[in-house]
């Protein structure tokens, strides 16, 4: 390895050490929330909208077979706040009938140079927050 490689996997592994990634603890034989790392590489403050796409489980969720669109998710922001999200059809073909991954649009303001951690969970019982006019 090359000693700028070495320096960049050095650096690298110190700021993620940095990084909080901790999520809720699940309800037994439930799956935990998946962090997910937003990073803004420009030198300006980012304010829109990011896609997150992620497994819910290692497993299918038979309890939502054939009703991939109800099951119940929750996003939540790097304050720790539930988010507003827009579910949109993910990107995989597999088993499309049976949830097992799922893809949503949240707001995001990622400072510069910086980033943000956000969670998306299967959550039962959980709805979107409601979106305000702006």
């Amino acid at each position: 390895i090359h000693a700028a490689q070495r320096t960049e996997l050095a650096a690298l592994n110190a700021l993620a050490l940095d990084i909080d990634t901790r999520v809720p603890v699940p309800p037994q034989d439930h799956p935990a929330a998946i962090p997910v790392l937003v990073f803004n590489p420009h030198p300006r403050r980012f304010r829109g909208h990011v896609e997150l796409e992620t497994n819910l489980d290692d497993r299918p969720l038979f309890a939502y077979q054939n009703r991939p669109g109800k099951v119940p998710l929750q996003v939540r922001g790097p304050d720790r706040s539930a988010l507003p999200f827009q579910e949109v059809e993910t990107e995989h073909r597999s088993f499309p009938h049976l949830p097992w991954r799922k893809r949503v649009v949240v707001p995001a303001d990622l400072p510069p140079l910086g980033w943000a951690v956000f969670d998306l969970a299967w959550v039962e019982g959980s709805r979107s927050p409601a979106v305000r006019a702006s």
